[in-house]
């Protein structure tokens, strides 16, 4: 090995952490930055002007399943209810400028299309599309609730708290218990198999372009010391 090559791989060893360093230091940056500006603005907006006005309604109906009987069971919601809620939540978003401004797209999108869902026929095809979008929203939901509610310096409402108020759509509150005990696991179990999998691969593939880019610069040098 010649002396430019092992000045080559020294630079490269050098630089590439230090890249890697400078590009992670500067996505922490921004999001604290974020952070900040969400819990010193936004949050406070939403939780006062949001939240705080549909805590007893539609804050508790959310995951619950959507039944056309007038008399639903504990975790489920008449169809007709919901949406009142629905289009009430919606007006108040679209009166508020600054409101609507603060809420994401992705929010936004499946409020309007749980609403439209709403509004079609509801045969047993549609009950069933009504109810997929309306799971979607709720999570949609309850995910903004809790960034909110910690951008406040509050507890984040938990597994306990969908129980206490029958937000679900199980047979019931063991078998909802169940299912969320399970899924963690199983997330656990495919991100160490994930991980076992593609490490390796991805320690090859550094090394590859590291040797790669040693290549090209010997190259180079080759080019420019013959010019000389």
């Amino acid at each position: 090995m010649n002396e430019f090559t092992r000045t080559a791989l020294t630079s490269v060893g050098v630089i590439i952490p230090a890249l890697i360093g400078y590009g992670i230091k500067y996505l922490i940056d921004r999001i604290n930055a974020k952070h900040s500006a969400f819990e010193a603005n936004i949050s406070t907006k939403l939780y006062n002007d949001l939240f705080t006005k549909f805590h007893n309604s539609l804050e508790t109906q959310l995951y619950k399943k959507i039944v056309k009987s007038e008399k639903p069971e504990s975790n489920e919601i008449n169809f007709n209810t919901l949406k009142n809620l629905l289009s009430e939540l919606d007006c108040l978003i679209h009166r508020d400028s600054e409101l609507f401004n603060y809420i994401d797209d992705y929010f936004l999108y499946h409020l309007n299309n749980t609403i439209k869902s709403l509004d079609t026929d509801l045969n047993k095809k549609n009950m069933k599309i009504l109810n997929k979008n309306y799971q979607i929203f709720s999570s949609c939901y309850f995910t903004l609730l809790n960034k909110v509610r910690k951008g406040q310096f509050i507890k984040p409402r938990s597994v306990q708290y969908r129980m206490l108020n029958s937000m679900h759509n199980s047979k019931n509150d063991k078998r909802f218990r169940l299912k969320q005990d399970v899924q963690p696991t199983i997330f656990l179990i495919l991100f160490v198999l994930s991980t076992v999998v593609l490490l390796p691969l991805l320690i090859a593939l550094i090394a590859v372009s590291a040797k790669a880019l040693i290549s090209l610069i010997a190259q180079f040098y080759s080019i420019f010391s013959s010019h000389q």
